[in-house]
């Protein structure tokens, strides 16, 4: 069987101490594990990663670029001021999973 991570998870079969060599497949179990791990090790991705289905290249991404805000890094939970770039009744907080984005004229719209 191929693995099906990571769209689905596997079912794999536990031998017995009990169970003969062919029944589950010796050779079939470690062709199931050794698939399984491949798939696992191309999801995290190698060290520095440049593949970006990876996660080591989208935590990557996360550690090297942080939102910048009038030379202020800006992380999850940041207030930004009332008043500031179109910010009319503020404070507004960006929570993590919220994406900021800045339209024309540099007002910024909270989506």
């Amino acid at each position: 069987m191929a693995t099906n991570f990571p769209a689905s998870l596997d079912s794999l079969t536990n031998p017995t101490s009990s169970d003969s060599l062919n029944s589950p497949s010796h050779s079939a179990q470690h062709a199931n594990s050794n698939d399984a791990i491949e798939a696992l090790q191309a999801k995290v991705g190698v060290d520095s990663s440049a593949v970006t289905s990876s996660l080591d290249y989208r935590v990557g991404r996360l550690e090297t670029f942080p939102i910048q805000l009038n030379g202020q890094t800006i992380s999850a939970d940041y207030t930004i001021p009332s008043g500031y770039n179109g910010v009319s009744a503020g404070p507004v907080t960006i929570a993590s999973g919220v994406t900021v984005t800045v339209s024309s004229g540099s007002a910024w719209a909270v989506v």
